[in-house]
Formats: C-alpha cells, sequence, structure tokens
C-alpha cells in the first residue's frame, strides 16, 4: 500500500482521479512527440500486412494518437492498477499493481503510435500482467494453514484438465503444435516454481522471501518480452495456456480452504466469468485471418471495437481476481491486502 487507509468511496475517488491524470499526462506527451505524417492505407489487405493484424480500428492519418478507441481503453489496466496499489501491502500485490499500470502505458503507446517496439512491448506485457497475477495467487495460497491439503478428487481433476489441455491446444493450434507445446510445459513450470519458491519462504525459511520477492519481480517483465520477441510464441495459443493454469491455480486455491463462504466467492467468480468469457471472445475475434479475411467482429469503421471493449473487459477481470484472491489471506484489516469490491470479508467460512 503507498500509505493511505482509504474507505471504498474515498478509494475509487482518488484511483479513478490519479489514473485519469496520469493517462491524460501521458496521452499529452504522445501528442507532443509523435509527429505523425502517415496516410494509412483503407483496404483490408493493406490494413492487415503494413498497419495491423489483431486489432481492426481504422487509424487516423496524420494524428498523433493513431487508433483513438484502442488507446483510451487502456485507461481500464491503468484504473485497476492504481486500486490495487491503493490496497495492497504484500510484494505479490505490488507486483500486479506496477504491471497492470505498465500495461496501460505500453499498450496505450502502441495503439497510439502503432510501431514495432511498442507492440513488442504491449503483448510483452499482458503476459507479464497475467504472469504477476499467477504469482499473486501463489502467494496468497501458501498462505493457508494447509495449501495442498486438498481431496484427491481435486488433484485429479486438476490433473484431467492438464493433460486434456496438452492434448488439444496443439490440436487447435496445429500450425504451431511444437511451439504450443513448449509454451505449455514452460509456463507450467513457471507456476509450478514460482508456487514451491513461495511455500518455502512462507513455511519454511521466511528470510528467502528476500530472495524470491526481487528475483520474481526483475524476471516477470524479462520473461514476458522473451516469449513476445525472442521465443515468438503465438498468442493466440499463449492466452488459453496463461487463462487455463490460472483457473487451475484459482480451483487449488479454493480447495484448499477447508470450508469457503459461497455468498463471497460465488458472487466473485460469477463476476470473473462475465468479463473474462466476452473479453476473450473479443480479443480471439477481432482482426484479421492470416489469409487476409476479416474475422468475426471486425469492423475498421464501426463505434463497437471489439480490441478496445478487450481492454476494458480483462481489466475488470484481472481487477476482480486479485479481488477475490485477496480474501483468501489469513490477516485481516489493514495488516493484509484489501480487497476492491464489497466489504472486507474473507472467503474462508468461519466455523
Amino acid at each position: 500500500m503507498i500509505g493511505l487507509v482509504l474507505h471504498k468511496p474515498q478509494m475509487w475517488v482518488a484511483g479513478a482521479s490519479i489514473s485519469a491524470l496520469l493517462f491524460l499526462l501521458f496521452l499529452a506527451v504522445v501528442s507532443i512527440f509523435h509527429d505523425n505524417s502517415t496516410i494509412y492505407p483503407r483496404d483490408d489487405e493493406g490494413l492487415r500486412q503494413l498497419v495491423h493484424s489483431g486489432q481492426c480500428e481504422m487509424p487516423a492519418d496524420q494524428s498523433p494518437i493513431v487508433e483513438i478507441q484502442n488507446t483510451l481503453s487502456n485507461m481500464a489496466y491503468a484504473l485497476a492498477g492504481t486500486l490495487i496499489l491503493l490496497c495492497v501491502r504484500s510484494w505479490a500485490g505490488h507486483l500486479l499493481a506496477i504491471n497492470l499500470i505498465l500495461l496501460a502505458i505500453f499498450s496505450g503507446l502502441y495503439h497510439a503510435v502503432l510501431a514495432e517496439l511498442p507492440q513488442v512491448l504491449d503483448v510483452a506485457w499482458v503476459y507479464a500482467a497475467l504472469l504477476s497475477l499467477s504469482i499473486y495467487i501463489s502467494f496468497v495460497h501458501v498462505q493457508a494453514e494447509r495449501p495442498y491439503g486438498m481431496a484427491i478428487w481435486w488433484w485429479i481433476l486438476c490433473g484431467t484438465v492438464l493433460a486434456a489441455s496438452f492434448i488439444i491446444l496443439p490440436l487447435v493450434f496445429r500450425d504451431n503444435a511444437l511451439v504450443t507445446l513448449v509454451a505449455f510445459v514452460d509456463l507450467m513450470a513457471f507456476v509450478v516454481s514460482v508456487n514451491g519458491l513461495c511455500w518455502l519462504a512462507r513455511k519454511k525459511f521466511p528470510a528467502l522471501i528476500f530472495v524470491v520477492a526481487p528475483v520474481v519481480c526483475l524476471f516477470v517483465p524479462v520473461f514476458g518480452y522473451l516469449m513476445r520477441a525472442e521465443l515468438h510464441w503465438d498468442s493466440d495459443a499463449v492466452f488459453p495456456i496463461m487463462i487455463i493454469l490460472l483457473v487451475l491455480q484459482l480451483v487449488v486455491l479454493c480447495a484448499s480452504a477447508r470450508s469457503l463462504d459461497w455468498s463471497v466467492v460465488g458472487l466473485e467468480l460469477a463476476l470473473i466469468g462475465a468479463a473474462v468469457v466476452p473479453g476473450f471472445a473479443f480479443r480471439l475475434l477481432d482482426g484479421y485471418t492470416k489469409t487476409g479475411g476479416r474475422r468475426w467482429l471486425c469492423s475498421p469503421d464501426s463505434l463497437f471495437q471489439a480490441h478496445a471493449h478487450w481492454h476494458i473487459l480483462s481489466a475488470a477481470a484481472l481487477l476482480l481476481a486479485y479481488d477475490l484472491v485477496s480474501r483468501f489471506q489469513p490477516l485481516a484489516g489493514d495488516d493484509g491486502d484489501r480487497p476492491v469490491f464489497f466489504p472486507q470479508q474473507s472467503a474462508i467460512a468461519s466455523h
């Protein structure tokens, strides 16, 4: 936490004001330094090959902000990161908040200027934000009295999902089947390794946290960048892999609790699902196909831009996920990370 303990109305006003001010300052800097004299093509093939392929908003000619909706919608990440920053005390919570704010900057920069390096940083920080959420779940999970003490059938369920994903995903992304398998194994190894390190630091060697925290914080953006710039993993395959692993982490987190307060957990899971499902559809169904055709939600001149709404819904899902996970901490009040939505209430039912 940055030092303030605000009640929720004050926190939301402060978060919205700070994030809007910072993002508007960012837009002002871009507008000053981005001297854009480009006249963009108007045909689908020209847009796909020369401008962008993963989103469809028609670029504005000779404008300092090339994609207006896709740029402005990144304020949602800035808001989510700022709200989390106002609520956290843990290093893992700070990592998630800061990477969300950096995602707002890099994604906003890419959509404002449509240049290659900002595009690399945009995708790299999407990965970094998702990896940071995975780390936060691991950090909170190992605080449980028996973090791995769930029933055997939960382990069987998780193992079955992993095995099925390992078989199905390479078939879905058959053009990059080997790369998809490598990405799946590497990301699963990352999750297991971080969880193990957090467990060691929490349960066995508390001083280890002074090594684990800085190493993990430095590794996350580097790994995100390598995934995009060096390993060239297909983002259409990486996103489902990361979502599957995050869902399994949430399953293990919930299953490790002796008893859940479903009035809290059920509501937040439903809200997360309501944000993730359409957001994921907006992400995958926007842009152009490799053969040059438009995907289902691609409409360059429409007032509804699916990619912009994916920014908003994914930011909401990440914020809701933080909110849910923070409720599994044994610490309460000002000693632990506070939820952003709804009253402060543990997800673990008391007896």
